[in-house]
């Protein structure tokens, strides 16, 4: 699906191509950016649309649960991974809408993808969760003191060899194995669209960390 985000070009409809989005994170790269691919089912071609111009580092309007969506893309100025609020939406965006697939998630290190693996356990997860999605322009990966956030505090301990960045994969990973979100996370690099599924397992009560492709 990320090969096909980045192959759109304007031949119809009122296609934005990914240079467009990628034009607007050079120019407002301080904020989050966010653009959402739909599929013409008409034409039988994909379309990049609702490419928006955030105002916040820390949050912009996402497209993902309109009809026909079926990924979404945003920037995080910070080149963190994929928040908890990043992984909500994506389940409301399931929720709402039976054709939405992947969440990406853009950084100067790479791509980043929430997928639903399994749409009506995303649903669930969304349904039993939404109240611990962390404040408005918060930094928290999800409320603090939420059932969540304890959640994330205890795995992401789990983890303290691992570089910041897949210390934070590896937990929220975990987080989601816990619940049974239906929700995988990966990354990629910018060129290909080969991406790293980072899962984990408990094995003789210890929590093993998994990477593959």
């Amino acid at each position: 699906m990320y090969n096909t985000l980045k192959g759109v070009n304007t031949t119809y409809g009122k296609s934005k191509t990914f240079q467009d989005f990628q034009d607007l994170i050079k120019t407002n790269g301080a904020n989050e950016n966010s653009a959402t691919l739909y599929y013409n089912s008409d034409e039988n071609c994909y379309l990049l649309k609702d490419l928006t111009k955030g105002e916040n580092p820390y949050g912009v309007d996402i497209y993902g649960g309109t009809p026909h969506a079926v990924a979404t893309i945003h920037n995080h100025p910070n080149d963190t991974p994929p928040s908890g609020v990043d992984v909500l939406t994506a389940a409301k965006h399931a929720l709402d809408n039976p054709d939405f697939q992947s969440a990406y998630v853009y950084t100067s290190s790479g791509v980043y993808t929430v997928f639903i693996e399994n749409q009506e356990k995303a649903m669930a997860f969304h349904k039993a969760y939404i109240n611990c999605n962390s404040e408005p322009g918060s930094t928290d990966v999800f409320k603090d003191g939420s059932y969540l956030d304890n959640l994330w505090d205890s795995s992401y301990k789990e983890f303290d060899k691992f570089s910041s960045n897949e210390r934070h994969m590896l937990a929220l990973s975990d987080v989601l194995r816990r619940v049974n979100a239906g929700i995988s996370v990966a990354k990629g690099d910018h060129n290909t669209a080969t991406f790293e599924v980072i899962t984990t397992r408990v094995e003789n009560e210890k929590v093993i960390p998994i990477k593959c492709r």
